[in-house]
């Protein structure tokens, strides 16, 4: 019984298998970034075609104009939260040597059982 299941063709496919199971974890990046790349060429090639389609048939130009369009608008939504960002952090640095001198206000102020925190704390 056990000769009829260990034909070449079987033994193939259990090899293979046991390979693709110690292949697929050192590739899955790889693949992942081919999926990706898959997914952006076919979002953007309807709007190739139209371009293509006003410009005499050029792909290569349409496929330049799209793929520019697109980072141009990535970085028009990212311009707003880096002005923002940028504010944030202006004013964490005007504020944050205050809030340093408050901290140490407080640990060399406070009391616990009649006990300076400072006491506890070598500043």
């Amino acid at each position: 019984m056990i000769p009829r299941f260990l034909s070449v063709k079987n033994i193939a496919f259990i090899a293979g298998i046991v390979i693709l199971l110690f292949i697929i974890p050192k590739i899955v990046g790889i693949v992942l970034l081919f999926f990706a790349a898959y997914v952006l060429a076919c979002a953007m090639d309807p709007f190739v075609e139209k371009f293509q389609a006003k410009i005499n048939n050029n792909r290569t130009l349409a496929s330049v104009i799209v793929v520019f369009g697109g980072i141009m608008a990535v970085f028009a939504l990212f311009a707003p939260i880096i002005a923002i960002a940028y504010k944030e952090i202006k004013t964490f640095v005007k504020v944050f040597p205050d809030k340093i001198m408050d901290a140490s206000h407080y640990i060399t102020t406070m009391k616990i059982y009649g006990h300076n925190i400072a006491d506890y704390i070598n500043l």
